[in-house]
């Protein structure tokens, strides 16, 4: 019943947003104080995925985007952290903060 209930008030678009955002938080095991940002932004079947890792003295920072279908949050979410990654984001993360 309460599974029910809480079908009615669920939004698949926020659903997608908020999975592709929190994968992205998991792959780079980002806690509340690591200097990451992921926002996602759904239009009409499209996710937009936007997500910075910035260093602690704000000297350094890389942002990257990516788009696909809405159904695929967690892949999106994924490979652009694996990007982020790539990018030398975890670097960022692993410095001190001042």
């Amino acid at each position: 019943m309460l599974v029910a209930i809480l079908g009615t008030v669920d939004d698949p678009l926020s659903r997608a947003a908020i999975t592709a955002e929190r994968t992205i938080l998991a792959v780079l095991e980002a806690g509340c104080s690591a200097p990451v940002g992921a926002y996602a932004a759904v239009h009409e079947e499209e996710l937009h995925l936007t997500a910075a890792v910035v260093a602690y003295d704000g000297s350094r920072q890389v942002r990257l985007s990516a788009s696909g279908h809405l159904h695929e949050a967690g892949r999106l979410g994924r490979e652009l952290a694996d990007r982020l990654l790539a990018e030398g984001a975890d670097q960022l993360m692993g410095e001190q903060a001042p």
